[in-house]
């Protein structure tokens, strides 16, 4: 095959676009949801986010809260765009693949939240040679919350 693309010969078309795409195989992609499920998921995050900013001490309760509910949004997802074979060995197997799939996006998306929230400031402030500011350090809880129900969202709206 790679002969073929460097003598200037035709490569299949899979290995084509094979080379074009950089993402692994288990890296979210592109699914818009509806209209409905877009607005349900903005108000779940949106509330989430609302309990982090207006409660005094949230600790971590709105993300554990978050991650739940989002897990069970993304499964739902995942079960009207990839519905159950009828085979009962086949049917377990799909079931299994597609359930380490909602944690691995519901876990990921929460890590990414915590990167964007916690280490992220603190590298960037770092690398400018400043000092952090004290209001990062009172409502971190707050930004942790907030960043991890944003990315659910994002992750729950419009991948797969």
């Amino acid at each position: 095959m790679f002969n073929a693309l460097t003598s200037g010969g035709r490569a299949s078309h899979l290995f084509a676009f094979d080379l074009q795409s950089f993402l692994p195989p288990w890296a979210p992609k592109k699914a818009a949801s509806s209209r409905s499920d877009v607005m349900i998921n903005a108000a779940l995050a949106a509330a989430l986010a609302a309990w982090a900013i207006i409660h005094p001490l949230p600790g971590l309760q709105p993300m554990y809260v978050a991650v739940t509910a989002f897990f069970f949004r993304v499964n739902a997802k995942m079960v009207s765009l990839f519905p159950s074979p009828s085979e009962r060995e086949a049917k377990n197997a799909h079931e299994q693949k597609r359930m380490a799939r909602t944690m691995g996006l519901t876990l990921g998306a929460t890590a990414a939240g915590i990167f964007l929230a916690v280490a992220l400031p603190s590298a960037a402030v770092q690398a400018l040679g400043l000092p952090l500011p004290g209001w990062v350090f009172l409502r971190q809880d707050m930004l942790v919350n907030c960043a991890v129900a944003a990315v659910l969202f994002a992750i729950t709206s419009f991948y797969r």
